[in-house]
């Protein structure tokens, strides 16, 4: 039989990818969140930063799934500090 490994490689590759997305997608956890001390803003990011790192452990060695954790990281940042704007908007004008 003839194989092409470098399809599977890619194949292989391929379904890590699609797992580590489906768990991505079942969330990372619950983060507590002061909007008003930017201290409580960062110490969220620096908790959801590493687990976003503690879920990608196991696929270090998928080259796709790790060219995409600088962006998970900073669209997930860029999530908390609006959510932290939005809300410190809201509650200033109530």
């Amino acid at each position: 039989m003839f194989e092409i490994k470098c399809l599977n490689a890619l194949e292989d590759e391929l379904i890590e990818l699609e797992q580590f997305m489906t768990e991505f997608d079942e969330g990372l956890g619950t983060f507590k969140l002061n909007s008003r001390d930017s201290e409580s803003v960062n110490k969220v990011i620096k908790e959801m930063e590493k687990m976003v790192d503690n879920k990608v452990l196991k696929y270090s060695s998928n080259a796709r799934v790790m060219n995409m954790v600088s962006e998970i990281k900073a669209n997930l940042k860029q999530q908390v500090i609006s959510k932290a704007d939005d809300y410190n908007i809201k509650t200033s004008t109530e």
